[in-house]
């Protein structure tokens, strides 16, 4: 996705304008050609601090990166984003280390900390887009050119995600490879299980074959001699002979 640029339409808020409040030690102006407005507020005290507060739908915070920088964390409507840093190999001014989009329909206050003990921390301005109609209350603000945003203005690489994003996104990740550990627990035990049945019937042994049906007996045939013909009397039943007396 390409980076948002302030336009012509956005407020520029400049360092020294009394909308920015700064606390923390250390603070002290530069002047420079390069910067917007010719002016930049640096530190080198760690928790150094300034915020302001307007009412806009997108905000960016420009400041130089050089070698001698560290790391700050931007916290927006007590919001906190991952931290940043202005740290690089060489000077580069009027650039873009954090933007963000907001919810235009409430004020909201943005603060930027140092978080990185005597190392540079510096804000040259701080660019915010109004909600449609509002004018800027600061008398100290301006609006920057298109000219001088094509110019000037880098984007950094650094792209602001809200830390609950991101603990959100880790969350739902260990979740992801907690329900996956159980998956496949469940199947090396169903593959462990089947492996054991099918081991368990290799080692029965073969049962004899079941004998065949049984054989009908053969049916009695009466012979034909003993059987009366229709019409005929049984032959008559003999007596037994007498057994003579001695």
């Amino acid at each position: 996705m390409a980076a948002i640029l302030p336009n012509a339409n956005d407020v520029t808020v400049d360092d020294i304008s009394t909308q920015v409040l700064y606390s923390g030690d250390g603070w002290r102006t530069v002047s420079r050609a390069r910067l917007q407005g010719g002016t930049q507020h640096i530190s080198y005290k760690i928790n150094a601090q300034f915020s302001l507060s307007f009412n806009a739908s997108h905000v960016w915070y420009i400041a130089d990166r050089n070698v001698d920088h560290g790391s700050f964390q931007v916290t927006v409507d007590d919001v906190p984003y991952p931290p940043g840093t202005s740290k690089s190999d060489s000077l580069v001014s009027n650039l873009v280390l954090f933007d963000a989009e907001l919810d235009p329909s409430h004020p909201h206050t943005m603060t930027v900390r140092n978080l990185s003990d005597k190392k540079a921390f510096s804000i040259d301005t701080i660019v915010y887009r109004p909600v449609d109609g509002e004018q800027s209350s600061s008398s100290s603000a301006t609006t920057p050119s298109p000219a001088s945003d094509a110019s000037v203005l880098q984007h950094s690489s650094h792209r602001a995600v809200p830390t609950g994003v991101i603990i959100g996104i880790v969350l739902g990740s260990i979740a992801l490879l907690v329900l996956a550990a159980f998956a496949a627990l469940i199947v090396h035990d169903w593959r462990k299980r089947r492996a054991h049945e099918q081991k368990l019937r290799a080692q029965v042994p073969h049962m004899a074959q079941a004998p065949g049906p049984p054989q009908p007996w053969t049916t009695f045939h009466p012979s034909p001699a003993s059987s009366p013909t229709p019409g005929q009397s049984p032959p008559p039943r003999q007596s037994p002979s007498p057994v003579p007396r001695p």
